[in-house]
C-alpha cells in the first residue's frame, strides 16, 4: 500500500514538477519579450477567466469519485450537463470581454479574454473522463497527460514570445494546455459518453456540488480579487510585478500540495467512517507538506533579490520584496491544503464553505486596508491574513473529526523552525556573495538542511507516509 501511495504521489508530483519547471523556465523567456504592463494585461484577463474555469466542472467530479459504485448512466448524465455548462461559460466570457476591457481602460483585454473563452469549455468536457481515471487510481496516466500538456504549452509560449506575439504568447499557452489535457483525458480514460437521452437526476450530487462550487468560487476570489483591486487602483505595472510573484508563490501548491491532497482525498473518502484514521492522514499530510514547502520558500525569500534579477532581468527586481513579504502566508496555506479535502471526504462541505468565506472576507479587508500603501503592503497583508486565520483552520478540523489541534501545530513547528534558521543563513549568503554564486550556495544550503533533517527524522517521515498510504 505504501508503495502504491508513493507511486501515485510521485507520478502526480513528477508531472507537477514538469509543470512547475515549464512555468519557471518560460518566465525568463517571456520576461525579456513582454514588458511589465503586458504581463499585467494577461493577469487581468486570467482573473475573469479563472472564475469560469472553476465553474467548469460545477463541483460534480468530486461527488462522482465519492460514490461507492460506478453507474455509467449516472456518469453520462453528469458529462452532458457539464458540456452544457462549458458552452454557457464560453458564451458568458465572450459577452464579458468588451465590458472587462472598458472597465480597466485596456482595449487589448477584449481579445485576450475572448480567446480564452475556449478553456472553460475544454475543462468542462474533460472533467468526467479525468474523474474516471482518479476513481480508478490511474494517477500515472493523469500525470502523463499533465506532463504532455505543460510541455506543449511551454513550447507554444516560447515560440510565440520570440516571434514577437507579446501577451498572446501566454494566452495561447493556456489554450494549448487545456486542449491537450482534454484530448488526453478522452484518449486514456476509456470513458465514452452514452446518448444524451440516457440521463438520471443529479440528486445528491447537486447538494455536494453546490457547497463545493461555492467554496471553490471563494478560493478563486481570494486570489483574484486582490489582482483586480491592484490593477484598478495602482495600474498594470504594479499588477505585473505582483502577478509575477504570485506565479512563483503558487508553484508549491501546484507541484506538491495539490497532488498530495488529490491522493489523500481518495484515502480519506474510504476512511470517512473512521475519524481517527482521517486525523492521522491529515497530520501526516501537514507534516510532509510543511517540510517540503517551507524551507525552499524561505531560501528563495532570502536570496530573492539576486534570484529574480539574474533569472528574469533587472526590471523584475522589485518582485523579490513582494515575494518575501507574501511567502510565509502562502507557505502556511500550501502546508494545510489538505484541510479542504478532509471536509469534503466527511461530507462537511457546508462547514468548508463557511470557513473559506471567513478567510476570504478577512483577506479582502486586509488587502483593501493595505492598498493605499502600495503593492508591498498588499503582499504583507496576505501573510498577515494567513497567520491570523491558522487557529481557525486547525480548530475546524479538530471539531469536525475530534482531533487534538495540538498535533497539527506540532506537525508545523519543526519545518517552520528549520525554515527560519535557513532564511537567516541564506540572508547572510545574499549579503556576502553575488550573482550565480549566491544562488548556488543557497541551493547547497537548502540541500544540506533537507538531508540533515531527513536523516534526523527518518522514523517520523516513514510513519507519516505509512499513515497516509495504509
Amino acid at each position: 500500500m505504501a508503495r502504491d501511495f508513493l507511486a501515485n504521489v510521485f507520478s502526480l508530483s513528477g508531472s507537477r514538477l514538469v509543470v512547475v519547471l515549464s512555468q519557471l523556465l518560460v518566465l525568463p523567456v517571456v520576461a525579456r519579450y513582454l514588458d511589465v504592463a503586458e504581463f499585467g494585461d494577461v493577469a487581468l484577463a486570467m482573473t475573469v477567466v479563472l472564475f469560469t474555469q472553476l465553474l467548469s466542472d460545477a463541483g460534480l467530479s468530486r461527488s462522482l469519485i465519492r460514490k461507492e459504485d460506478y453507474d455509467p448512466v449516472e456518469w453520462n448524465s453528469v458529462f452532458w450537463f457539464l458540456v452544457m455548462v462549458g458552452i454557457a461559460l464560453a458564451g458568458a466570457l465572450l459577452c464579458i470581454a468588451p465590458i472587462w476591457a472598458a472597465w480597466f481602460e485596456r482595449p487589448a483585454l477584449a481579445g485576450l479574454v475572448s480567446a480564452l473563452a475556449a478553456t472553460p469549455f475544454l475543462l468542462s468536457a474533460s472533467a468526467v473522463p479525468t474523474a474516471r481515471m482518479e476513481r480508478a487510481s490511474r494517477f500515472p496516466a493523469i500525470a502523463a497527460i499533465r506532463t504532455l500538456s505543460s510541455l506543449a504549452g511551454f513550447a507554444t509560449a516560447v515560440i510565440l514570445a520570440k516571434a514577437g506575439a507579446g501577451a498572446w504568447a501566454l494566452i495561447w499557452q493556456q489554450i494549448v494546455i487545456a486542449l491537450v489535457q482534454a484530448g488526453g483525458a478522452f484518449c486514456m480514460s476509456g470513458f465514452r459518453p452514452l446518448s444524451p437521452r440516457k440521463r438520471l437526476p443529479l440528486g445528491e450530487h447537486a447538494v455536494f456540488a453546490r457547497d463545493s462550487l461555492a467554496t471553490s468560487f471563494l478560493f478563486v476570489a481570494q486570489k483574484q480579487l486582490p489582482m483586480m483591486m491592484i490593477g484598478y487602483a495602482l495600474g498594470p505595472a504594479p499588477l505585473g510585478l505582483y502577478s509575477m510573484s504570485q506565479r512563483v508563490l503558487n508553484l508549491p501548491l501546484l507541484g506538491l500540495a495539490n497532488p498530495m491532497s488529490q491522493v489523500a482525498y481518495v484515502k480519506m473518502s474510504r476512511a470517512q467512517k473512521d475519524p481517527a484514521r482521517i486525523g492521522e492522514i491529515y497530520v501526516a499530510c501537514v507534516s510532509l507538506l510543511a517540510l517540503a514547502i517551507c524551507p525552499p520558500m524561505a531560501t528563495l525569500a532570502a536570496v530573492g533579490d539576486t534570484a529574480f534579477t539574474v533569472l528574469l532581468s533587472e526590471p523584475w527586481r522589485p518582485v523579490a520584496t513582494i515575494f518575501a513579504l507574501a511567502a510565509p502566508g502562502i507557505a502556511l496555506e500550501a502546508s494545510t491544503a489538505s484541510t479542504g479535502v478532509l471536509l469534503q471526504a466527511i461530507n462537511r462541505t457546508g462547514i468548508r464553505f463557511r470557513m473559506v468565506l471567513e478567510r476570504t472576507a478577512l483577506r479582502l479587508v486586509l488587502v483593501a486596508a493595505a492598498l493605499p500603501f502600495g503593492v508591498e503592503a498588499v503582499a504583507f497583508s496576505i501573510t498577515l491574513s494567513s497567520l491570523l486565520f491558522l487557529p481557525r483552520v486547525f480548530g475546524v478540523v479538530a471539531s469536525a473529526i475530534g482531533m487534538n489541534a495540538a498535533s497539527a501545530y506540532a506537525a508545523l513547528a519543526r519545518p517552520v523552525l528549520i525554515s527560519a534558521v535557513l532564511w537567516a543563513a541564506c540572508s547572510w549568503i545574499q549579503a556576502n556573495t553575488t550573482g550565480w554564486m549566491t544562488l548556488l550556495l543557497a541551493a547547497a544550503c537548502l540541500a544540506a538542511v533537507w538531508s540533515a533533517t531527513g536523516l534526523a527524522t527518518l522514523g517520523r517521515l516513514r510513519r507519516s507516509i505509512v499513515a497516509i498510504s495504509a
